[in-house]
């Protein structure tokens, strides 16, 4: 993929190619490489294709040529040219540091070219990942619902988040599932590639399904890692890329200890808003009458039902144990508001994690890193069937 701009200045057509490739997997992620076994001389010569078929038609102002390259014969064919900036321009602006939208608009309004070709220099590697609401499992078939928590990564010089939804907005039918454009940039492929995987574990979405997951075993894969990208890295990967998963026990035991706390403060927010002033629980005093508490709960995660039984032992502090298997997991925690966000400390069997946690209605979201740059994401639903929500 090449971006030109064109100009008309005494009768000519002067253009500028700004090379970028994509690499789209369920038109999810893209990056600007310099792709290995293409060679600088193959590079120039379809940049001058593209900067020849827009002179053939006497093109002025931002567009796009796509073309195919065949890594078996080492040929390339042209695809098809969009009058317009791609999706993917950000990453290369990432690399060149140029504002691409600001050349489209003083090109449309007469001004000349700022820069040759040659003044362009091409510095690091960018990454982009379009975050999309849909099913990769599903075929990637669109999906649609409320954006009931929304929390990207914070934007710096090398992040850099485009997005025209929030928190509350509803994702329709009626229009492209793209939630938004993660862009990274890293001094080289590896680094920017690292940052790419560590930004995409900062993304949490809930309430509607999101392809992150499925960008982040992308990024992971030894494949892709090494450069060994084409058309067809899906099919020819599917068995490694869409994995049976189980979740971490440790995961199950922070999820149930996330769902008790929820349960407690939409309790305890019911009580403080009543009217009775001889509610016995506007006292906050936190007394339990019985201690010997048990209590089972019934989780789902892809299709897959775990069972947790639940001892209460102190405030805060409980005994769970999985699927009736196992010893008793001494687990503790505490939960806080943090900005909009519910963070939730546990201990499990001696080791701290933290972890976001959002409930609303039977589901319950348990965003945590449990290895570095990696996020489990987990769908819980309660045997309770009680019904509220929790602002994370």
């Amino acid at each position: 993929m090449f971006q030109i701009f064109g100009k008309y200045l005494a009768g000519r057509s002067h253009l500028n190619g700004l090379r970028e490739r994509r690499f789209s997997t369920g038109f999810s992620l893209s990056q600007r490489i310099n792709k290995p076994g293409l060679s600088d001389k193959m590079r120039r010569e379809i940049g001058k294709a593209a900067v020849r078929a827009a002179k053939a038609v006497g093109y002025v102002g931002a567009g796009t040529v796509e073309f195919i390259y065949d890594r078996n014969d080492h040929r390339f064919y042209f695809m098809e040219m969009n009058t317009r900036l791609q999706v993917e321009h950000p990453v290369t602006e990432a690399i060149t540091g140029l504002d691409l939208v600001e050349w489209q608009l003083n090109i449309a309004a007469g001004e000349r070219l700022p820069l040759t070709q040659e003044q362009i220099s091409i510095n690091g590697h960018a990454f982009e990942a379009r975050i999309y609401a849909e099913d990769p499992r599903g075929g990637f078939l669109p999906r649609a619902g409320p954006l009931i928590y929304l929390s990207p990564p914070k934007p710096s010089r090398t992040i850099r988040v485009e997005t025209g939804v929030r928190e509350g907005d509803e994702v329709s039918v009626h229009y492209d599932p793209m939630i938004a454009k993660l862009v990274v940039w890293g001094i080289n492929r590896a680094e920017a590639l690292d940052i790419l995987r560590a930004k995409l574990a900062e993304y949490n979405i809930a309430g509607v399904e999101t392809n992150i997951e499925f960008v982040k075993d992308v990024c992971r894969h030894p494949k892709f890692q090494a450069g060994e990208v084409h058309t067809g890295f899906i099919e020819e990967n599917l068995d490694s890329l869409f994995l049976k998963i189980q979740p971490p026990s440790a995961v199950l035991a922070q999820g149930v200890l996330g769902l008790i706390f929820c349960e407690d403060l939409t309790t305890l927010k019911a009580a403080l808003d009543t009217r009775d002033p001889f509610n016995p629980f506007k006292t906050e005093i936190g007394m339990r009458v019985n201690h010997s508490l048990k209590k089972r709960f019934k989780l789902i995660f892809m299709k897959n039902e775990f069972v947790v039984d639940v001892k209460y032992e102190h405030p805060d502090v409980y005994l769970m144990r999985i699927n009736d298997l196992g010893p008793w997991r001494k687990v503790e925690g505490q939960l806080t508001q943090v900005d909009n966000d519910l963070v939730l400390k546990s201990i499990v069997e001696g080791i701290m994690t933290k972890s976001c946690i959002c409930r609303f209605d039977d589901e319950l979201h348990v965003f945590t890193n449990v290895i570095i740059c990696y996020q489990v994401l987990i769908f819980f639903k309660s045997s309770t069937k009680k019904r509220g929500f929790a602002n994370c």
